[in-house]
C-alpha cells in the first residue's frame, strides 16, 4: 500500500507520482488530492480517461480530499 500526497506539487509532478505508483506493481494506494483545486479534478480524469486508466481498477472517495485507489496486478 502506498500513500501519494499531491499537496505542494505541480500537475506534472502529481502525474509522475501517480504514474510511478500505478506502474510499480503496488496494489492499492491512498491518493491525497486536497478538497479543492485542479489536482482533485485532474486525478479523477487521469483515473478514467488517461493512459493510466488501464492500471486502475477503482477509486473511491475516502473524504472530500482523498481517494482509495486499487491497481491491477502487473505481470
Amino acid at each position: 500500500h502506498a500513500t501519494i500526497d499531491f499537496h505542494n506539487h505541480t500537475e506534472e509532478e502529481a502525474w509522475k507520482m501517480l504514474e510511478q505508483v500505478a506502474t510499480s506493481g503496488t496494489r492499492s494506494a491512498t491518493v491525497i488530492t486536497g478538497a479543492s483545486g485542479i489536482l482533485k479534478t485532474k486525478f479523477q480524469q487521469w483515473a478514467t480517461e488517461s493512459i493510466l486508466s488501464p492500471y486502475i481498477i477503482s477509486f473511491t472517495p475516502l473524504n472530500n480530499g482523498s481517494f482509495e485507489v486499487k491497481f491491477r496486478k502487473q505481470k
